[in-house]
């Protein structure tokens, strides 16, 4: 694929002379939920310290090795539910740490990997077809978390029937392989997130035999996966799904990377697409990319994928460290709801996801299954004001829907 002209141009937050002063948006923090709220009262919640360490893993069958990062509640005993973290495509373990320090406070053990065939360094060059590798990596990395013997630091002990998978981008298709894939999927992971990630390929027979409940969560400034072909497009292919959208939301805002000097663009998309045009060789990845399933298999025949960026990004985007914000209480709310010992959180959360994110935060909508939306304890009112997309034909009619796109 030939690559695109994509202007560099970029447009900053504030002036020069207001930079200086202040530090603008880079010193900024993201605007927090108004006190005795209960998105205020989910943030409080957790642990106090978390345990931050790195490790070296070998996988010497695959030939990969996989520069790891673990984080845990300080003092936990355990045994604790685990989440493993895939990064986006040249990104790396420290993609989604702000979210992982969030999950461990909250009691759980988080573990990401730099993939070597995706990162921004990887030898050789960043392969988007190394994605056909990493579900192994997951498989992998649950394996050594699991396995007491292994050489990853002294840990507390995982559940190994609370066990998810969640990713960004690219390491959102990941999860969505690794839980539901039939020719990769791991049978331990009970939980699934993908964040800004591709869906559009797969077909309702694909998430057919893994009864696993998956968080798609999506912004409608992404032009790198629209959330129009992804999320919306294929909402109700998996039997028990909640979507949580936010508007204005940009990809590259849910990687911390966005969290730094590219705060101070006005959309961190712009810059993002400027270097995937110069990075993505689609057509090289092709091939590669059609070892993802067989029409068997419930992936679409004849599918290609979309290029990025084939539309320009709005010229401004939310701010990332309120976009990641609102995705770490959809995070938590979600797994607490699948994952919390007692059945009162598991309810809190569920309805906390289904209704009290959406009532206390205007940009975010959510839609939900009846089985995603079973467990919620307070009646959910049909909100159908959205004239951007409609749900897939088999959600017609059989969906939970609270503030689409207002």
């Amino acid at each position: 694929m030939a690559p695109r002209r994509v202007s560099a141009h970029v447009v900053f937050r504030c002036a020069p002379l207001a930079l200086l002063a202040s530090g603008c948006a880079l010193l900024a923090t993201p605007r927090l939920p108004a006190p005795g709220t209960a998105s205020a009262r989910w943030l409080e919640r957790g642990h106090d310290r978390i345990v931050t360490t790195d490790v070296e893993l070998d996988d010497l069958t695959r030939g990969r090795t996989l520069s790891s990062r673990l984080w845990w509640p300080d003092g936990a005993t355990g045994p604790l539910p685990l989440v493993v973290q895939s990064h986006g495509f040249l990104s790396d373990r420290g993609g989604g740490a702000s979210l992982a320090r969030a999950l461990a406070r909250r009691g759980y053990v988080v573990v990401a990997a730099t993939s070597p065939g995706t990162t921004l360094l990887a030898r050789g060059g960043a392969r988007v077809e190394d994605v056909t590798e990493q579900p192994g990596d997951v498989s992998f990395l649950i394996d050594r978390l699991l396995d007491e013997r292994s050489d990853v630091p002294p840990h507390p002990p995982i559940d190994a029937a609370r066990i998810a998978v969640m990713g960004h981008s690219l390491g959102g298709l990941t999860a969505t392989l690794a839980a539901f894939d039939p020719r990769r999927r791991d049978a331990r992971i009970g939980a699934a997130i993908s964040i800004a990630g591709p869906l559009a390929m797969f077909e309702p027979r694909f998430f057919a035999s893994a009864p696993v409940p998956l968080l798609m969560i999506a912004g409608s400034g992404d032009v790198i996966v629209d959330y129009r072909r992804n999320a919306l497009a294929t909402f109700g292919t998996v039997p028990d799904e909640t979507v949580v959208l936010i508007a204005g939301a940009s990809h590259t805002g849910f990687d911390d990377a966005a969290s730094g000097l590219a705060r101070l663009l006005d959309n961190p998309d712009t810059l993002a697409c400027w270097v995937l045009a110069r990075t993505v060789d689609l057509d090289a990845a092709q091939a590669r990319l059609d070892e993802l399933g067989r029409e068997d298999d419930g992936v679409a025949p004849g599918y290609r994928i979309a290029p990025p960026c084939r539309d320009p990004p709005p010229p401004v985007a939310m701010d990332s460290a309120r976009q990641q914000l609102l995705t770490t209480l959809a995070v938590t709310a979600f797994l607490d709801g699948r994952f919390a010992i007692d059945p009162r959180t598991r309810a809190q959360a569920l309805d906390y996801l289904t209704n009290g994110l959406v009532r206390e935060n205007p940009e975010v909508s959510v839609l939900a299954t009846p089985r995603a939306a079973a467990s919620a304890p307070l009646p959910v009112a049909v909100d159908d004001r959205s004239a951007i997309a409609q749900p897939s034909p088999a959600a017609v009619g059989a969906t939970t829907a609270k503030g689409l796109l207002r």
